[in-house]
């Protein structure tokens, strides 16, 4: 099935909105920098920037508040400002980049935040080995209840050096 890129405004109006950035953005901006994209097609490309969109929208707590309280996306913001305390308006060219560098890990590595592996008791496991004579098994447990997402140094530090983000990458669960 055909996916269908509705890009949020300047103003947040678009409730329904997927993407900062569309399919043609996300391909220039990637052969600007040299990158091969011949292994994936129109759909994976929107599909990426989907999965981007909502990892970019979630994993961390940005500065300001949203537009609209009924608006699906992190940006635009009322009140943000950046690095220089300038006042940032509408979505932002660095708001597209790290999403389009969020897309390209995703194209690349698989999902942008798998679900960590857990045991039957749901305890995260971080090393499991398995021996098969004579029978052994060995689990490795994450201590406490801290989850780091997942790291995407170009992304992140996109958003971050802007000053957009006021915190995140991890979650804490009780």
């Amino acid at each position: 099935m055909p996916i269908t890129l509705r890009p949020q405004d300047n103003f947040g109006s678009v409730l329904n909105a997927n993407t900062y950035a569309l399919e043609q953005e996300f391909v220039d901006y990637h052969e600007e920098r040299g990158r091969d994209l011949t292994q994936w097609g129109t759909e994976d490309f929107k599909a990426a920037l989907v999965r981007a969109f909502d990892y970019e929208n979630n994993s961390f707590r940005y500065g300001g508040q949203r537009v609209r309280v009924d608006q699906v996306s992190a940006f635009p913001r009322y009140d943000l400002t950046d690095i220089d305390d300038n006042d940032v308006y509408g979505i932002t060219y660095p708001v597209k980049q790290a999403q389009m560098e969020y897309a390209y890990e995703g194209l690349v590595n698989g999902d942008l935040n798998p679900t960590p592996t857990r045991d039957g008791s749901g305890a995260r496991v971080i090393q499991r080995s398995e021996s098969v004579g004579p029978i052994s098994e060995s689990y490795t447990f994450a201590s406490g209840a801290v989850w780091s997402l997942p790291q995407y140094p170009k992304a992140d530090s996109i958003l971050k050096s802007r000053g957009y983000v006021v915190s995140g990458g991890q979650i804490i669960r009780a």
